[in-house]
């Protein structure tokens, strides 16, 4: 009794200590895993500075998700909150001893390699050689944004600023997916968060691969059964060669689902 006693007198006397070292423990220790969330809606030429021979880059955007690195503290409240976070292990998208600048540099790296494929996906598009004197100079500096999930998204801006016609059609455009150098649209990760970032932003049409059909008209209808403003008004149309994008703006269809 009496060791017990002492123990809640100290308990009592230290309780403000104590809580205060389990409240940095918790809001600081990290834990392997990260969030995923909506993340900001890019309008293409915002990202790029263009010559005199580009004439518009289009109302084209591409989508990115927001990666939240946790702690004992976030991981708890982004597990109580499945509608706003969706939690995967940081082994999914980090290599074995990665820091988050390493991390943001390769992802970077990426994104630099897919805007040279997209510059000859546009080209192979509209089946003619891009101007040399044509330069597009992306600003990677300042921003968190990487990967190859930007590629049909750039592809088909690039066409659009080097076209006679307009081919978005005075659209809010957003594309999702890696392309190859001849068109061809690949799978990407995070759709169910690119689509509700597609939503907050006021994207009319968002294009994806043509693999994740499925997953993407069900993300469209989760968050239309949450109510989200705009939801109702987003059309998503799957693509398997961008080409397929150019063809549904051009007769409408995209609005046919």
């Amino acid at each position: 009794m009496f060791m017990r006693d002492r123990f809640i007198l100290f308990l009592k006397k230290y309780q403000i200590w104590l809580y205060t070292a389990i409240l940095v423990v918790v809001t600081n220790w990290s834990v392997p895993y990260v969030a995923l969330m909506p993340g900001t809606v890019y309008p293409i030429s915002s990202m790029f500075t263009k010559d005199d021979h580009v004439q518009t880059l289009g109302d084209w955007n591409f989508l990115t998700v927001k990666l939240l690195h946790l702690t004992v503290l976030s991981y708890v409240y982004a597990k109580l909150n499945p509608n706003d976070y969706e939690i995967i292990p940081e082994e999914w998208l980090m290599k074995p001893g990665e820091t988050n600048s390493q991390y943001t540099d390769r992802q970077h790296k990426v994104m630099t390699d897919t805007i040279e494929i997209s510059k000859s996906c546009s080209s192979k598009l509209l089946k003619q050689t891009l101007n040399q004197d044509v330069t597009f100079q992306f600003k990677l500096e300042g921003t968190d944004v990487g990967g190859p999930s930007a590629g049909s998204a750039f592809c088909l801006a690039f066409a659009d600023s080097l076209s006679k016609d307009e081919m978005a059609k005075g659209y809010r455009i957003a594309a999702t997916g890696t392309v190859t150098e001849d068109g061809e649209v690949g799978e990407i990760g995070g759709l169910k968060w690119k689509i509700k970032s597609a939503i907050d932003a006021g994207i009319q049409i968002v294009f994806v691969p043509f693999e994740e059909e499925q997953e993407a008209i069900s993300s469209v209808d989760f968050w239309k059964s949450k109510q989200i403003a705009g939801a109702d008004s987003l059309r998503v149309y799957p693509i398997k060669h961008v080409s397929e994008a150019v063809y549904q703006i051009q007769t409408l269809q995209v609005f046919r689902r």
